[in-house]
């Protein structure tokens, strides 16, 4: 947690004499934290410096103006670094709204393939994940403590091991859940928070956003929660799509991101007290992804072949 006294004075650092501050809802304290300025700003504040240099790089690309200190847009008090950027109009998407209005995650589709477009020539160095290897890092483990079928375990590995090196590589946003996602007017304007930054397959992000929306589903009624989260899911991959065709290895890679991002996540997780209901529920998920993944595989080729 970040004193008071601490985020006065990296305030005074960027120029700004007693502002109105507003807190943004943080999912870690102890790591990262943000604010509202004067309701046209955003300080942004973490413990990770190379992080923080990402996303004022990549928001910058993007001519989103930065409040610097002595030409500096990374300043340092104690432990903690600290930039402020000009806020994107908009509001963060949520789950729900989706999930009520799945044609809108057409748009969606498509601005998460514009914006591939935008960043995949980008020179600057970021970390490169190989997912293969993560997939075999995680899945023994998490197969072994969960005792998901052997069957199901050989086929998902030896699919994986097919398709996934085939897949596109590109810079990705990396953490695209609906609250990084901004709408204004029924239009999207923009993403926010490219701290996680890096170079892997480029339908993780694709994946990455419709395990954020599924997740919504586990705190509703289950049936009717996943029928919405289909219909999400199908116009989702059309919008992308349709602007950034996916290759035949990267369709059928789908279903095998979305188990792989719920293998990572469920590692993670395990054994951290602080999110013992999101683990239940990354759980709970997992298994539903694994009983429909056939299903899953199905829908994304059959609906790919009308766009």
């Amino acid at each position: 947690m970040i004193h008071q006294s601490t985020i006065e004075t990296a305030l005074r650092r960027f120029g700004f004499d007693k502002p109105k501050i507003t807190p943004i809802k943080a999912t870690n304290k102890e790591m990262q934290q943000s604010w509202f300025i004067d309701e046209e700003w955003i300080l942004k504040a973490s413990i990770n410096k190379d992080q923080l240099i990402k996303n004022t790089r990549l928001l910058s690309v993007f001519g989103v103006s930065q409040r610097c200190s002595f030409d500096d847009t990374i300043i340092c008090i104690d432990e903690w670094h600290f930039s402020c950027n000009k806020a994107i109009p908009g509001t963060p998407i949520s789950s729900t709204y989706l999930l009520d209005q799945p044609s809108f995650a057409f748009k969606v589709g498509e601005a998460i393939a514009r914006l591939h477009q935008s960043i995949r020539n980008i020179n600057m160095e970021v970390p490169h994940k190989d997912m293969l290897q993560v997939v075999e890092k995680v899945l023994p483990n998490i197969a072994e403590y969960f005792q998901i079928p052997q069957s199901f375990c050989d086929n998902y590995l030896s699919q994986a091991r097919l398709l996934l090196p085939k897949c596109n590589v590109q810079m990705i946003h990396r953490d695209m859940h609906p609250g990084n996602i901004l709408i204004q007017d029924g239009d999207i304007t923009g993403f926010i928070d490219f701290d996680l930054t890096e170079s892997n397959i480029r339908i993780f992000d694709i994946c990455y956003c419709l395990t954020a929306v599924l997740s919504e589903c586990f705190d509703d009624d289950i049936q009717i929660g996943n029928s919405r989260w289909i219909a999400f899911y199908s116009h989702l991959i059309q919008g992308y799509h349709s602007i950034n065709p996916l290759t035949v290895y990267e369709i059928q890679s789908l279903p095998l991101v979305l188990v792989a991002i719920e293998l990572i996540f469920i590692a993670w997780l395990k054994g951290n007290l602080d999110y013992e209901a999101l683990y239940d529920k990354n759980i709970e998920m997992m298994w539903w992804l694994i009983k429909h993944f056939d299903q899953i595989k199905e829908t994304t080729i059959d609906k790919l072949k009308t766009v």
